[in-house]
């Protein structure tokens, strides 16, 4: 179903019929929780996303889709 979902926007966007190359480019942008322990003991947790390289800004681009500028804490 995702597959056949992801082609269909593919080929509205002009990206040809293969979503798999898409969803390669796309899959290299990290998720990362980085955890910070602070002296009193609190622990920060804040959840960031990679920047995209140009190309896969592109695809996003074509694609109507943005990441996420903020996103949920990372659960304890």
């Amino acid at each position: 179903m995702l597959w056949k979902t992801l082609a269909a926007s593919c080929r509205q966007a002009g990206l040809g019929d293969e979503p798999r190359q898409v969803f390669q480019a796309l899959s290299e942008i990290a998720l990362v929780d980085v955890v910070l322990p602070t002296r009193s003991g609190t622990v920060i947790r804040k959840r960031c996303i990679s920047q995209p390289t140009k190309h896969q800004q592109i695809l996003l681009q074509r694609l109507g889709r943005r990441l996420p500028t903020a996103l949920e804490s990372a659960a304890k």
